[in-house]
């Protein structure tokens, strides 16, 4: 943010900020990434104090050939259907759930996984629109969007200083 003279966030930084705000330091991770990339993606939120239990996947993978496109097409019911399935799998102690990629259009099923499953949801695209959002000192609640959207802040050390 120093370059741009102005805050800035990335994807994944937003996400750890939406996790902490939350408090939710053991997760859930959907992904539809390959072994190697969901590797990096267990250290990376492990270095920000995030503990991913489990990557399971999403029903289209990009090593089972998948698109973008495609994965844009999932419905919200499909995945309901793949965090209940993850969920089952996943054991005790789960306190979030991470939808990763931002080609995965989770705008729709934030609340009803929130409802059916009582964990909080951060997802690629909901965690950077809130950080920026939070950025551009628009803090109304809209919790309408999914818990996360109901918090106004980002948490300590996610804050950007004013350029």
């Amino acid at each position: 943010s120093d370059r741009l003279g102005c805050p800035a966030i990335v994807t994944s930084t937003a996400i750890a900020a939406g996790l902490h705000a939350l408090g939710a330091r053991r997760v859930l991770a959907l992904s539809p990434y390959t072994d190697d990339l969901d590797a990096r993606l267990i250290a990376y939120f492990g270095a920000h104090g995030v503990t991913v239990t489990q990557v399971a996947k999403y029903r289209r993978t990009y090593p089972a050939g998948t698109t973008s496109r495609a994965l844009g097409r999932t419905t919200p019911e499909e995945l309901l259907e793949d965090v209940r399935r993850a969920l089952a799998a996943a054991g005790p102690g789960i306190e979030g759930v991470m939808l990763a990629c931002t080609a995965v259009r989770t705008a729709d099923a934030i609340v009803p996984i929130e409802a059916a499953t009582g964990l909080p949801v951060v997802s690629a695209v909901g965690a950077t629109m809130w950080a920026v959002l939070r950025l551009a000192g628009m803090a109304t609640a809209h919790p309408e969007h999914g818990r996360l959207f109901g918090i106004e802040a980002l948490p300590d050390g996610y804050r950007a200083a004013d350029p």
